[in-house]
């Protein structure tokens, strides 16, 4: 009893001062670059890993938010509780835990979603890797008004892969993957997304941080041979609306091969 009202005291007071319930808030707040909230939620750790066992339920599973245990949050990533299990894959997402990458890879567009909602850059390799199976798992998007497809888990991946952070931000292993999944899987991929992927890869920036010439080394030549692939899939007469007002197009004809030269 002392430690559920401890605890609950404690939830209330955070409640209020957030203006958003603790479980949210433990679920999407990133505590590590809080160093007092950091130190106190160390202090409250004790009483944490004993809530893990209560039989309060709520109580368990803001311990296990706060805590990010794996082992309570597993059982929750999949509860018929919808709010439960989105806070969970919220949490681990997160953390780019093990368990976020068994959501991207075999979970519902909608868990995948919900996951890709609290996952941030820069991100590891395997959680890259998951997000991308989960995208090449995920349902196409439907035929029909352009906002329709944008809210699919699919273009939302997609949107995640080349947003958010600048190319040259990556480390080498990622730019390298991310290269690679766009090159292997254009003909799967509208040629506008690739002419905006392209442009994106193209944008380094000198020491200042100011806006450079476009890239021209190695790392773009798989980007420039996606879009290549992409555009030489469309039927002739549908090119120019393909690549009409797209900033990739610059791109694309500065860095053009032999083969991008033939479509052109």
């Amino acid at each position: 009893l002392e430690l559920s009202l401890q605890v609950a005291i404690m939830a209330t007071i955070l409640a209020v001062l957030l203006a958003m319930p603790l479980p949210e808030q433990l679920s999407r707040r990133d505590w590590s670059g809080h160093d007092e909230a950091k130190r106190r939620l160390e202090e409250l750790a004790p009483a944490l890993r004993d809530g893990l066992s209560s039989r309060d339920a709520d109580l368990a599973f803001a311990c296990a938010l706060a805590l990010r245990d794996e082992a309570a949050l597993a059982a929750a990533i999949d509860s018929p509780d919808a709010d439960r299990a989105r806070l969970a894959r919220e949490a681990v997402a997160s953390t780019q835990s093990t368990l976020s990458h068994r959501v991207f890879r075999t979970g519902t567009d909608e868990a995948r979603r919900e996951a890709l909602r609290a996952l941030h850059h820069p991100v590891d390799e395997p959680t890259m890797r998951a997000v991308m199976d989960g995208i090449l798992a995920s349902a196409p998007p439907p035929d029909g008004p352009a906002h329709e497809r944008r809210d699919t888990f699919r273009e939302r991946g997609l949107d995640f892969l080349h947003s958010g952070i600048r190319f040259e931000q990556h480390p080498p292993a990622i730019r390298a993957l991310i290269g690679a999944f766009f090159r292997d899987h254009a003909t799967t991929l509208r040629p506008e997304r690739l002419l905006e992927v392209l442009d994106w890869a193209c944008q380094a920036t000198d020491t200042s941080g100011s806006a450079h010439r476009p890239r021209e080394d190695a790392e773009v030549k798989p980007f420039v041979e996606a879009a290549t692939r992409a555009l030489d899939a469309v039927p002739p007469g549908q090119r120019a609306g393909a690549v009409e007002s797209r900033h990739g197009w610059f791109a694309w004809i500065h860095n053009a091969d032999d083969a991008a030269a033939k479509i052109l």
